[in-house]
């Protein structure tokens, strides 16, 4: 289990069906839950920013930049 934050209530784009968060994911994490501070599933883990790519672009690699398909839309 690893800490994080909701970050955007959107995904790429504006995807309502997504949420953004900055818990640390790795190859493997989708599929898992993301939790809120009461333990309720808030969404289920599905993608990671590909960071390399980002940072060919701008020049900046960002970090822990992370997606989540909401629980009512994976439900």
């Amino acid at each position: 289990m690893t800490r994080g934050a909701v970050t955007s209530m959107t995904g790429l784009r504006g995807d309502r069906r997504e949420m953004q968060i900055s818990a640390p994911a790795q190859s493997g994490n989708s599929g898992g839950p993301a939790l809120g501070a009461r333990g309720e599933v808030l969404g289920v883990v599905v993608a990671k920013l590909d960071a390399a790519a980002v940072a060919a672009d701008t020049g900046d690699l960002p970090q822990n930049v992370n997606f989540e398909i909401r629980g009512e839309v994976a439900r």
